[in-house]
């Protein structure tokens, strides 16, 4: 409610705090192709300028048009999408429409089940957040942009408990200008 929603932004300068992490469900603002559900969201993000905070925007979650959710699964949002071109070309509409976010994060804590289903896997991820940054990078230059924080040490527990930030690493994360969210 926007009553409750300024409470909060008013707790957040009162403790002293300028910057604030704000989750977008993709399922939930782009339920179908181009095809937004965006008020309760603008009303946030005018609030969050009102008093003067630093946004750190994160999309999570597949829309139901982009998951890779084999046939009658359940949570096809926590499936990643099916093509990453597909939660780019969303990302960047929305990077256009919150100009005043001064973060883009790729994602939730793809290193646990169930926010990357069916398990979690860095190569799949790696091609996301790579894409991903390219992509904002091109459009976006100055615009920072941040992997996804990580949960639990950034283990994967499918995966024999290894860590999501090495294999990142291994694929190259040291080597590209992005933030680590840990």
């Amino acid at each position: 409610a926007p009553e409750v929603q300024e409470l909060q932004m008013q707790a957040v300068k009162d403790l002293g705090l300028d910057w604030v992490r704000i989750a977008m469900h993709w399922a939930l603002l782009e339920p179908q192709k181009d095809q937004f559900n965006l008020a309760a969201f603008d009303a946030a993000a005018e609030s969050m300028q009102r008093h003067g905070l630093k946004p750190v925007g994160f999309l999570a979650g597949s829309a139901p048009f982009a998951s890779s959710a084999p046939p009658g699964a359940e949570h096809v949002d926590q499936y990643p999408p099916k093509n990453p071109q597909l939660y780019i070309d969303s990302l960047l509409k929305f990077i256009q429409r919150y100009p005043d976010f001064r973060v883009w994060q790729i994602w939730n804590e793809p290193n646990i089940y169930p926010y990357w289903r069916p398990k979690e896997d860095a190569k799949a991820y790696a091609k996301l957040l790579f894409a991903s940054a390219e992509a904002i990078k091109q459009r976006y230059p100055d615009k920072p942009v941040a992997a996804a924080g990580m949960a639990y040490f950034s283990q994967m527990p499918y995966t024999n408990n290894e860590l999501m930030l090495k294999l990142l690493l291994d694929e190259g994360l040291a080597k590209r200008d992005l933030i680590v969210a840990y």
